[in-house]
Order: C-alpha cells, then structure tokens, then sequence
C-alpha cells in the first residue's frame, strides 16, 4: 500500500500530505549570496531555513489523524478521563492558567529585543563611525635630521641639523570620493539591518503560525482521548450484553492504545514548535502561555499593490544599495589615479657656516608601475555585476510575492469554505455518529469510517488557516512598512 496515496491511506493530510513545519525556501529564493560582493552580509542567508525529514512528517500525519478516530463529543481542555491512569502523563498541560501571547507581541519583543536584530544595528553604527574618519588629511610628519655628525663629542658642533613638518597632500577628487563611498557603505548597513528585521518578522510569523496549529490539534487531541475513553466503556458494556462480539471490542482497546502513544508524539511535537518559536524571539519563554492567532482578513492584495511591495522589499533596496556601493568604488579607483603629493617645509641650522636657512620641497611619486588599470577595470566589472543582480533579485521577489498573493486567495477561499460549511456539517454528523452508535445502529468500523471523515475534516481547517498564515507572513511585514 502507497503510505503516501491519500486514497489508500485515509489518515494523510486531506490538502496536500502530513502537516509540515514552516520553511523560508521564498526568502531563500530572494536572499543569495552574491549580494556579500555588493556590501550585503551573506553570514546570516536564509537563517530560519528548515526542512522536516520525511519519515517524521508522516508520524505528525498520522498521529494526527488516527488519535482522532475514537472521538465522540468535545469535552473540555485539560479533562483527562482517571482511566487513562499513567499513560496520560506525557501529554499533561503545564499547571496554572496560561496567559494570551499575542502575535503583536511576538513582533515587538523581535524589534526590541532580538540578538540578530541588535547585531546588525550595532554593525551599522560601528559602519556609520568608521566613515565619519573618510574624507580626512592624512596626518602631518614631524622631521628631525642632523648630519655630518662626528663620533666624538667636541665635534658635534660641527653637525647641520634639519627640522620641520611633512604633508602628504592627495590630489584629485580622492577625499570627496572616499567620503561619497563611505555614506553608500552606511547606506548598507542600514539596508542591511532592515532586511534582517525583515526576515526575523517572516520567521516569526510563520513559527507561531506553527505553534498555534499544534496547539489546537493537541486541543483536540484532548477532546477525544476523553471522548476514546468513553467509547472504549460503552463497547465494554455492550460486549457485556452480547450485542457486539469480543473482535469489535478488542479492535476498540487497540485503537485506544494507540491513540495513547500518537498523543506523546503530538506533544513532542508541539514542544520542538514552542522551541523554534524561542529561537524565533530570541529569547526563551518558560512560563505556561497560549497563541492566539487574529481572523484572517477577508481582504485580498491587489496586483497593483503587490508591485509596490516589490519595488520597496528590504532585497531588493539591499541590492540597489549595493550598486551605489560598487559605483562610489569606481569613482574612488579612478581618484587613486592621481599620485600623493608630500610637501616639506625645513629649516637648516649649518654650523660650519653659522647660517639659517629655510628648505621647502615636494615628493611626488611616478606612476610607472602602478597604473590602476587593472583595478579600473575590475570596479566596472564590479558595477555590471551589481545591476545584473538587482534584476535577479526583482525577478526572485516578484515571484515570491506574487506566488504569496495566489496562495492567498486560494487558502482564503478556503478558509471561509470550511468555517461556514464544512464545521457545521462536521458538528451536525457528530451528533448523529454519537447517537446511533449509542443505539447501537451502527458498528464499530462503520463508525470509525465515517469519524475518518470528520477528522479529515477537523485537520483541514487547522492546516488551512496555518496555511493562510504563511501566506500572509510574506505579505503582511511588507504591507506593514507601507500604512
């Protein structure tokens, strides 16, 4: 049987496979490392890419799904039945009430708090303070020189002595150009810091989209181990009475068991999310708390609009920075054109002569062997590979975007699909599973069929508003920066 079939396999995600956790493969996309030789850090690329292995994706799905199979009624969260005894122990809620983390909060602890958000600002600054010292004379030499001096003492009267100062004055434009460069190097960094805001909001988001996902299957989780433990005493009950046989019963108990050990999986699960979810904040959260996530808004991203995301996203500004960098670099090669000139201003002291005298000269350097020909030639190579890769870069983002903007829609359309039809038909056809198995006008696998149904229609929902939530944590930042 193909596990992956979901035609042979009733337990798989009903939309596309077993629930996956977030990946950023569409900041990925657009975040390369070419831009490290245009001024951009290529140390932190796609930080918060992640790939859940296979087989684990598929444990997730199928926990999810078979846990749900004995559920009968929604009772409240936290109630485990004392049947359950020591099994339960794995899937305990931390004690005490647990308190509302919003995702504006989230968001702000980022921007206020986070390690790499700090980084990357503290690196601007140190670049700002560096390029405040560009522009500036080199310093001034003190001179000092005695010749002629003898070996003995009594003839040291006889020696000239020289003393003065020495400038190195640059000619050309050089100074202009290295203060023009460094205020693009500034302009860098502070791109740079930007789209490391940038990129920690998408994670963010996408990770606490993630949490509140195994939050609610745990939620359900719950709900139906009580329900389980109820359904497993009234086929007892039943098998008592002779209206089932011991197979039926005993199918019951294994079901029973098994959902038992899938809920320790869903609770590990649910902790390695709380985890990514610290790394995301940058800072660990011990105490008991919940996601909330907002209702989604029926709103949707215009193509108009999207392209004036496009045309600001934090990428795309970091790389045309970068051509303002590589130009500032030509233009300060061709000032190195231009020789130092050092001009010395002496006064002479002759002792033979008894005579003062006031030295001035120049050095100026030849340019025989360093022509600056080679280097001119790399920085306009340099310039040519920094707009091309502006382009690659618009081509990245707007198929992200773009590509964001469609799955918008789709899961939009979705969403308000599930919570106005599918939820009430799920409810409505619990009712009627619960009361005719208690009649007992149905078995027991013609039950767990048609629960199979609601399941799927139950992980449905959860996955399409986590989905929707991805879609928007590539949106939403951007729009954010534009209100």
């Amino acid at each position: 049987m193909n596990t992956q079939d979901p035609a042979s396999n009733p337990f798989l995600d009903p939309i596309h496979g077993p629930p996956r956790l977030p990946s950023s493969e569409s900041c990925c996309a657009i975040r390369v490392g070419s831009l490290v030789g245009f001024g951009i850090s290529g140390r932190r690329a796609c930080a918060a890419l992640r790939v859940l292995q296979p087989l684990r994706i598929l444990a997730v799905s199928l926990s999810l799904s078979l846990s749900f199979c004995l559920g009968l009624d929604h009772t409240v969260q936290g109630q485990v039945p004392a049947a359950l005894g020591s099994a339960t122990n794995a899937v305990t809620i931390p004690s005490g009430p647990p308190r509302t983390f919003t995702l504006s909060e989230a968001l702000q602890q980022v921007e206020s708090g986070h390690p790499g958000l700090k980084e990357a600002r503290r690196l601007a600054d140190a670049i700002a303070w560096d390029g405040s010292q560009a522009g500036r004379l080199p310093n001034p030499e003190l001179v000092f020189i005695t010749e002629g001096a003898a070996a003995q003492p009594s003839a040291q009267r006889q020696a000239d002595y020289f003393g003065g100062i020495a400038q190195t004055l640059p000619l050309g434009a050089r100074l202009t150009r290295a203060r023009q460069l460094a205020a693009r190097e500034r302009d860098v960094a502070l791109r740079e810091a930007e789209l490391r805001l940038w990129e920690l909001q998408t994670e963010l988001r996408r990770e606490y989209a993630n949490v509140w996902y195994f939050q609610e299957a745990q939620k359900l989780q719950d709900q139906h181990v009580a329900a389980a433990t109820r359904t497993v005493e009234l086929m007892e009950q039943r098998f008592n009475q002779g209206d089932i046989s011991g197979l039926e019963l005993a199918q019951a108990k294994l079901v029973f068991q098994s959902t038992l050990s899938i809920a320790r999986d869903l609770q590990v699960e649910r902790g390695q999310s709380r985890r990514a979810l610290n790394q995301a904040l940058g800072q660990a959260l011990s105490e008991p708390y919940e996601v909330v996530l907002p209702q989604p808004s029926a709103t949707t991203w215009d193509l108009a609009h999207v392209e004036v995301l496009v045309e600001t996203h934090p990428v795309l500004e970091a790389a045309r920075a970068g051509v303002g960098t590589a130009h500032a670099q030509q233009q300060l090669v061709r000032a190195n054109q231009y020789p130092d000139v050092q001009v010395e201003a002496l006064y002479r002291r002759e002792a033979v002569a008894r005579a003062d005298s006031l030295d001035v000269g120049i050095r100026l350097p030849l340019p025989l062997w360093q022509n600056q020909r080679g280097k001119l030639r790399a920085a306009a190579a340099r310039v040519e590979a920094a707009e091309a890769h502006v382009e690659q870069v618009r081509n990245d983002v707007e198929q992200a975007l773009f590509g964001a903007r469609e799955r918008h829609s789709r899961w939009l359309d979705e969403w308000e699909r599930a919570t106005s039809v599918n939820r009430p038909e799920a409810r409505a056809m619990t009712d009627q599973l619960e009361s005719r198995l208690a009649a007992g006008d149905i078995r027991l696998t013609e039950f767990l069929l048609l629960r199979r149904d609601i399941i799927q229609l139950e992980l449905r929902e959860l996955v399409i508003r986590r989905e929707l939530e991805w879609a928007v944590a590539e949106l939403e930042p951007m729009a954010m920066q534009h209100k």
